[in-house]
Formats: C-alpha cells, sequence, structure tokens
C-alpha cells in the first residue's frame, strides 16, 4: 500500500499530518525475519518518514486521548463487525484506549461509500468536515486530490499532543479482500505509521506485498510506536535508538 501524507500548518498548534492512499503494484523477495538492527530501520521509514518528502524525517506523533471511531457510510451493518475485529487487535498490541462507537462524538471516522473519489453528501459529509477541522474546502481539496490508482486513504491531523483526529475512506463496493486490507492497513496507519516502503519487505505498509493482515514486523513496529519510552517529539535518531535498545531488550539475539 502507497501511503502519500502531506504536511501543512493551521496555525501554531494545529498540523495536517497527512493523507495516504493504498495502490498495489507487482511482488518483490520478501525479509520474512529481520533483524533488531533491520526491524528499528523499517521502524524508522515507516514511522519518522512521510511519502511526499521521502528522506524527510520528523518527530514521533501518535495518540494520547482516547481513540473513539464511528463507522458511518455504505453498508455499515456489514462492515462495522471487520472494524470491531481489528480494531480489538490494536487494542492489544498498543496498550491504548480505542473504541468502535454507535453513539456519541468521535475523533476517528471510518468511511464506507461505493465511490472513494465522489466529494461526500449529507451525513457523511458531515462527519468527515468535523475530522478536516469543519473545513468544506479543505474537504473538497482533499477528496479531489487523491489518486485514482487507490483502493482507499486516509487522513490525520494533531498538535503538540499528537494525533487528534483522523478520518478513512474504504470502498464499500470492491471485493472482500480489497475492503479488509483497507479497513487494516488505514486504520493502523491513522494511529501514527504514517509511510509505506518497499523497503520494508514484510509488511502492510508496502504496496508491493500481497498481504491482507498485519505481519508480526508490523506488530512489533505498532507496539513500538505505542511503547510508553517512544513519546511524543522524540527526535528522529533518538527514536531509531531507542527503538534498537528496546528491540533488544524484546528480542535478544536476534
Amino acid at each position: 500500500m502507497r501511503a502519500s501524507w502531506k504536511g501543512r500548518l493551521f496555525g501554531a498548534a494545529l498540523c495536517l499530518f497527512g493523507s495516504g492512499a493504498f495502490a498495489q503494484t507487482p511482488p518483490q523477495t520478501i525479509e520474512f525475519d529481520p533483524s533488531n538492527a533491520s526491524l528499528a530501520d523499517w521502524f524508522g521509514r515507516v514511522a519518522l518518514q512521510s511519502e511526499n518528502r521521502q528522506g524527510v524525517e520528523r518527530p514521533i506523533v501518535k495518540w494520547t486521548a482516547p481513540v473513539r471511531i464511528g463507522v458511518v457510510g455504505d453498508r455499515v451493518p456489514i462492515f462495522r463487525p471487520f472494524v470491531e475485529r481489528h480494531v480489538q487487535l490494536l487494542r492489544r498490541i498498543t496498550g491504548h484506549d480505542i473504541q468502535v462507537i454507535t453513539a456519541g462524538q468521535a475523533n476517528f471516522v471510518v468511511v464506507f461509500t461505493p465511490d472513494i473519489f465522489a466529494q461526500p453528501q449529507g451525513n457523511v459529509r458531515n462527519a468527515m468536515r468535523a475530522l478536516m477541522g469543519g473545513d468544506d474546502a479543505a474537504l473538497d481539496t482533499f477528496v479531489a486530490n487523491q489518486p485514482r490508482t487507490a483502493n482507499c486513504y486516509f487522513n490525520a491531523r494533531g498538535g503538540s499532543q499528537g494525533i487528534i483526529g483522523a478520518l478513512a475512506v474504504i470502498p464499500s463496493q470492491r471485493d472482500p479482500s480489497t475492503a479488509w486490507r483497507c479497513i487494516v492497513e488505514e486504520i493502523t496507519q491513522s494511529l501514527g505509521l504514517f509511510n509505506d516502503s518497499e523497503l520494508n519487505t514484510y509488511s502492510i505498509f508496502n504496496d508491493r506485498t500481497p498481504y491482507v493482515d498485519m505481519t508480526p514486523p508490523d506488530e512489533t513496529m505498532l507496539k513500538l510506536l505505542y511503547e510508553p519510552r517512544m513519546r511524543i517529539g522524540t527526535a528522529p535518531a533518538d527514536a531509531k535508538a531507542l527503538a534498537r535498545r528496546i528491540l533488544d531488550e524484546w528480542r535478544p539475539g536476534r
């Protein structure tokens, strides 16, 4: 899957962390059991970079507030259980408070729609606009700018306290494997693993791999991100060194 993160400031405290899109390309040679050193590099590529600025690193970003996910749009009764299933896994990996809600204020909206490139309308538009800072023009531009090769996409925004809002847009009329992969990648990436990399060969965060579920390295990278010692704002060099130390604790001799 390919994530294209676009950053811009919304004043001094609030920024749009990015948006991402998944579009699959042919497979490649897979490294199934990366060493601790390799896995620390993998973590750096997905947690500390953005695709629109490859090679330019940024500090650690993640959620600190509880994540409340609302599911809206087309065929919600069919798709909500799949979102809930993946959220259970994310909650176990991260230890973070992540829940799918049916009432109340969501700070993360998952939209299922027959046409991911159509401008949203009605209640779906209202939900998406709220997660774009209430800006209609920003929402229209965000949807219009998605690459037409994408199968799905996401957006997250926040400030000095971490991610404060996110949305994922997923097709409701595609084959089940595409919908499931979109659910898995877009929701997971919206937790702070914003980038994709073709160098992370055994990972769902790579548009050249065939995986539809998180791989063991993916789970480890997400666990690293939500390790309490990996704090918001940690500089890239410090984050990579810390990731290696933690991996050596978790996986001695690897």
